[in-house]
Order: C-alpha cells, then sequence, then structure tokens
C-alpha cells in the first residue's frame, strides 16, 4: 500500500494494525493520541450490564483493565476466581461515558 501522507510502500498486517490511526497510512505517519475507550461489563441479576469508560492515559486504561480481568474472572472458565490472584483496585482517573443496564430484577417485579 502506499501512504497518503508520505507516499512510502508499507505492508499491512497485524503489527501495522496495532498502531492504530488511518488505514491509509504507513507505521510513521499513523501516530495514536488519542486514548480508546475500554468496555467493561458488570452482572446483576440474570442480565450484564455494560459500562464505556474513559481514560486520561493508555497507562491508566492498561492497569484498569487488568484489575478487571483478573477479578472478573476472565479466562478462568468455569473456576472461581475469589480468594486467589485477585488485585487491588488500582489508582486510576477514569470517567464512565454511558451505562447499558438491564432489568436487574429477573422476574419482573417491582
Amino acid at each position: 500500500m502506499n501512504c497518503v501522507e508520505c507516499g512510502d510502500d508499507y505492508l499491512w498486517d497485524k503489527s501495522r494494525a496495532m498502531l492504530g490511526g488511518k488505514r491509509t497510512h504507513c507505521g510513521d505517519c499513523s501516530e495514536e493520541t488519542t486514548v480508546r475507550y475500554a468496555g467493561v461489563t458488570g452482572a446483576q441479576g440474570k442480565q450484564a450490564e455494560v459500562s464505556i469508560l474513559r481514560f486520561q492515559s493508555e497507562d491508566d486504561r492498561k492497569q484498569y483493565l487488568s484489575f478487571w480481568a483478573a477479578n472478573s474472572g476472565l479466562n478462568k472458565g468455569k473456576s472461581c476466581q475469589i480468594g486467589w490472584g485477585l488485585k487491588s483496585t488500582p489508582a486510576v482517573s477514569f470517567e464512565t461515558v454511558i451505562v447499558f443496564e438491564s432489568n436487574v430484577n429477573a422476574k419482573g417485579k417491582s
């Protein structure tokens, strides 16, 4: 592919895709400065809610997602994560953009 900024040829592969930025830019011209949002789930009742979070820095995002993955039981299969490998809440700055909630009362009663 040819970069629309500098005109150099580049190969589009997985490592180039991880850099972010536009697909039409080579690795040198595709510097990504925006911190991506993160979506995390929470379980209440029989349905899950989804929260979209905005972070101040990429490091804050990585720390929080590492904490969330360890404490939510991600990649644990049917084994329980409680009691081993839990992390404490990191001191990171984030803002909740939106929360998609489900009906927490599974039987429809109020």
